[in-house]
């Protein structure tokens, strides 16, 4: 028997977002078989479709949801919303709101629990006006949220489940397991036991991805990978950080996990995929990764495979690192190549027009990010002023924007704006 601290994550949000409430149990068990256990820690999800049983109660069925959910005495609530707010209660707008409030209020009396809240962005036209009455409560919430509290947005649930793991695996790090005591979480004994292996290394056989006749062994997929790659707080200056900091970080994380493993396929799968570029910020790099050959891209891509790729990382930096795919042969835009082409492109069109009134404009937004693929990217822009933001997005004047990039890099760029002070990386918290 080995003592485990139970971390009970409770979950809060409408009907219409229930694929990313199944999706959280999967997230869970998925990090129960990595970082949580190497931490003696197991993630709980508690929801009221499994875990509040029929009845009555005085004060109507959320007073038995709230009995069964006991949110005070969680150490986490996970709230989610789209474009439903939910059934009003005796003192609030739906039942959500009730369990967010009552989570809220016990973090300000207690400092527990913690509250990661998501709004899903995903385009919705609503058909009549109930829904849109749901759709302007759920505005309503956003709009007054906490001071305290920040929140994060996404628009599909692949992008959530990226988002939900790597801010739990953030979450579980902060928690401090001593001498059998926790500061917030449940201590039980519970029997570890090994967990199976995993079919990746078949469905990596089955794709083409794993050749059978390199000198490496067969791949035992992610329980492998997340086995062997031990927490090594490996604490880099991530302020000089450089591709070949990570492509040495890289090449370590392949041999340690060839040394430990039986299998010593890890090493081989992690070896198809190359670090070319590094973008972000120095608390959360985006490293920029080209697959060996398009089989190896589309397993990744197809499969959502992405957790493979960012865990390497993540165990070697000890902080949550995104990755950027792109497929072999191409040649991905990196930020600072954009921003140089922004000012380029600046220069020469102060020079051809003595006005100088395009050249101004287009040094009213600045280049963060690159998104998308090799092929189509995506250049995230922020604005300077809420003016400059309205001006583009009210008057649907993306196109200005659009023809500057392609005219410098001769092929189609696709812009995304963020206004003023917003944090623009989807992985990235927005605060209210």
């Amino acid at each position: 028997m080995k003592q485990v601290h139970v971390l009970r994550v409770v979950v809060a949000s409408p009907g219409d977002v229930q694929p990313e409430r199944n999706a959280l149990v999967e997230v869970a068990e998925e990090l129960n078989r990595g970082i949580a256990r190497d931490r003696a820690l197991h993630i709980d999800i508690s929801r009221w479709e499994t875990d509040v049983y029929p009845g009555f109660h005085i004060e109507g069925p959320q007073g038995l949801i709230d009995l069964s959910l006991s949110i005070e005495d969680c150490d986490l609530l996970i709230g989610i919303f789209w474009k439903r707010f939910g059934t009003p209660t005796v003192d609030a707008k739906s039942g959500t709101e009730h369990e967010f409030r009552k989570a809220y209020e016990a973090w300000k009396r207690n400092n527990r629990p913690q509250l990661m809240t998501y709004f899903k962005e995903k385009p919705y036209w609503p058909k009549a006006s109930e829904e849109i009455y749901q759709l302007g409560l759920v505005f309503d919430f956003r709009h007054d949220f906490p001071p305290e509290g920040l929140w994060s947005t996404y628009t599909e649930k692949s992008q959530f489940v990226k988002l939900v793991r790597n801010h739990l695996t953030q979450f579980i790090r902060t928690i401090s397991v001593s001498d059998g005591t926790s500061n917030n979480s449940n201590t039980i004994p519970i029997e570890m036991k090994d967990e199976q292996a995993s079919l990746a290394a078949q469905e990596l056989e089955n794709k083409g991805v794993v050749s059978n006749d390199r000198d490496e062994e067969q791949f035992d997929g992610t329980n492998e990978l997340t086995e062997s790659l031990q927490l090594e707080e490996n604490m880099l200056n991530m302020s000089a950080l450089t591709v070949q900091q990570v492509n040495d970080a890289w090449e370590n994380v392949r041999k340690r996990t060839k040394q430990k493993s039986t299998s010593g396929l890890t090493a081989a799968y992690l070896g198809y995929y190359k670090v070319i570029a590094i973008e972000g910020t120095p608390e959360r790099p985006i490293v920029v990764i080209q697959a060996a050959k398009q089989a190896h891209y589309e397993y990744v891509k197809m499969n959502d495979r992405y957790k493979d790729l960012e865990w390497a990382l993540d165990m070697e930096f000890s902080l949550p690192c995104r990755v950027r795919l792109v497929p072999p042969n191409a040649i991905p835009l990196t930020v600072q190549q954009v921003k140089d082409a922004w000012e380029d492109v600046r220069k020469r069109t102060r020079q051809k027009t003595p006005s100088g009134t395009m050249a101004a404009m287009l040094g009213l937004y600045k280049i963060l990010d690159v998104e998308g693929t090799a092929e189509q990217p995506v250049v995230v822009i922020q604005s300077e002023k809420q003016a400059h933001y309205k001006y583009v997005k009210d008057e649907d004047r993306y196109k200005i924007l659009e023809w500057a990039l392609e005219m410098e890099f001769n092929r189609p760029c696709r812009v995304r704006l963020v206004p003023p002070n917003a944090i623009p990386q989807t992985q990235n918290p927005s605060k209210f």
